[in-house]
């Protein structure tokens, strides 16, 4: 990997390209080598596999893109990080920085922006890059972990090709974001090590349903031969029966008997619910539940925000309200405002909507029992405007 630190841009060749994936079927061995090798300060093949996974497993990649598009989905907005003016202004100017981060140039957007730091919710980490124009956000770019390094520092280092070994981060260049870390350890960090595990015992028993799917309902073929004929023709029919497939077909001679066994049904059970278990626990694990991640149900019937376990949502928004804060807010502010300027805190708002069906509920109970409600509070509400009737004389 090149980093060009003058034109605010990492660069990637076709060979660096190609080191991009493992290019191999996880086996238990495998993965335990890739734990090893990450544990001892070299997770590239750990961030190889996370992207990996999102790639080859359908549930988490679903599962995954679930709980980042719940984050993703929140609104957010800036507030002033203390009392004063100079607070409020600070807090305004950053708020619009991250709006027009990227509209100009082409670069990466703060949406973008976040997209990339939730890609730690399965890998063990997520870097960004800012891209400065002065004391400007330009925009931002993504860097892929695996170019990072932890084999001579509990830091990250950038590896480039000048320096091997990697290179201590400059302040104020990245953002580096993790979730569910272990301990002191930033490559202990994401969901990657134990979904390899889910998708490896998931793995197994899905080939095994697959090659049983092909043999189920799917005639065997037996040939007899005489024993006159057995050396003689035996190549021949052997030829015959392994092009005799689904879509094929063959030609056998009147003297050649040839008897359809059907497969025997039974057993495609014990895979389906094996890989229906592990998918399960491949969605408990990132989503924190079940009930609400394949059908519509919660207060917000279904949205995107109500798939996702309420705690684990606004954790994830703590999270990243924290990493935005001290990577970006910080340096942001040390650029345009003096010492002691207090530092914009950047908010999503996570709360879950209100239930308005049993607020409903209420009302009529309440109306029932002979009382009546605000018209000003049931519009704020509902988002109506509503009078009350005067009565007919």
């Amino acid at each position: 990997m090149k980093y060009d630190k003058n034109k605010n841009r990492t660069l990637s060749d076709l060979s660096d390209r190609a080191n991009a994936r493992l290019h191999r079927e996880l086996t238990p061995v495998e993965i335990q080598d890739i734990l090893d090798r990450a544990d001892s300060g070299d997770p590239a093949d750990l961030c190889r596999l996370a992207v990996d996974l999102e790639e080859r497993n359908w549930e988490i990649r679903h599962c995954a893109g679930t709980r980042r598009n719940a984050l993703l989905g929140c609104p957010w907005k800036v507030v002033p990080g203390g009392e004063g003016a100079k607070a409020a202004e600070a807090a305004e100017k950053f708020e619009e920085a991250l709006k027009q981060a990227g509209t100009k140039n082409g670069y990466d957007t703060f949406q973008d922006l976040l997209s990339d730091l939730s890609g730690a919710i399965v890998a063990p980490y997520a870097v960004s890059e800012i891209l400065w124009e002065g004391a400007e956000i330009a925009g931002f770019r993504g860097i892929e972990g695996r170019h990072f390094t932890f084999l001579h520092s509990r830091e990250p280092r950038l590896v480039l090709e000048t320096e091997p070994e990697g290179m201590e981060l400059p302040p104020g260049k990245f953002i580096f974001h993790w979730i569910h870390r272990t301990g002191n350890e930033i490559g202990r960090g994401g969901l990657v090590r134990t979904l390899a595990w889910l998708h490896c015992f998931q793995s197994y028993p899905l080939k095994d349903f697959l090659a049983y799917s092909e043999r189920f309902g799917m005639p065997f073929l037996v040939a007899k031969l005489d024993r006159a004929s057995y050396d003689r023709d035996r190549d021949a029919v052997r030829n015959a029966i392994r092009n005799f497939g689904a879509r094929g077909g063959g030609v056998f001679s009147k003297s050649m008997e040839i008897e359809l066994l059907q497969a025997a049904s039974g057993g495609g059970d014990v895979y389906r619910n094996i890989i229906s278990y592990m998918g399960e626990a491949i969605t408990k694990v990132i989503l924190g539940q079940l009930a609400s991640s394949d059908k519509a149900s919660g207060l917000s019937g279904g949205d995107v925000q109500s798939r996702v376990r309420q705690d684990i949502l606004e954790a994830d928004a703590r999270k990243m309200e924290a990493t935005l804060r001290a990577q970006l807010a910080v340096p942001w502010t040390s650029f345009h405002y003096e010492a002691g300027t207090p530092v914009p805190v950047l908010q999503f708002q996570v709360t879950p909507p209100e239930d308005l069906s049993a607020f409903a509920q209420t009302l009529k109970e309440l109306h029932g029992a002979g009382l009546d409600a605000d018209p000003e509070e049931i519009g704020k509400r509902f988002g109506l405007h509503l009078e009350r009737k005067e009565d007919n004389v």
